[in-house]
């Protein structure tokens, strides 16, 4: 029997999630621009709005967000991006420190 929609979609949101965590402890996901991903998939998730493995992911998303991460990098010039580029490694360091615990929890609720 098919599942609604909604649960899908939720599903679809768990499982990238999971994948996204994965990618984080890999350091095949740059953690900065994962987690301002992990932030938003937290809403399609299902998930309460005081989730703590989501949680920590707000957290990083807030604390970056003066930061050159991802598409907007465009809009930087060279100088600046090279001038925040240090600012960039110590956010880094710091998110991955803590998101990690909140990775693996989010792997062990939702890998398939």
């Amino acid at each position: 029997m098919d599942r609604p929609a909604l649960n899908q979609d939720i599903e679809d949101a768990r499982r990238k999630a999971a994948e996204l965590a994965v990618r984080i402890l890999e350091g095949t996901a740059d953690v900065l621009e994962a987690s301002i991903q992990m932030h938003r998939l937290s809403w399609l998730a299902g998930v309460e709005e005081d989730d703590e493995d989501f949680a920590a992911f707000s957290v990083v998303d807030s604390e970056i967000d003066a930061l050159p991460i991802g598409p907007q990098r465009a809009y930087w010039s060279a100088e600046a991006l090279a001038r925040k580029e240090p600012d960039l490694e110590r956010a880094r360091i710091w998110a991955r420190s803590a998101v990690e615990e909140e990775c693996r929890s989010i792997i062990a609720r939702f890998a398939v």
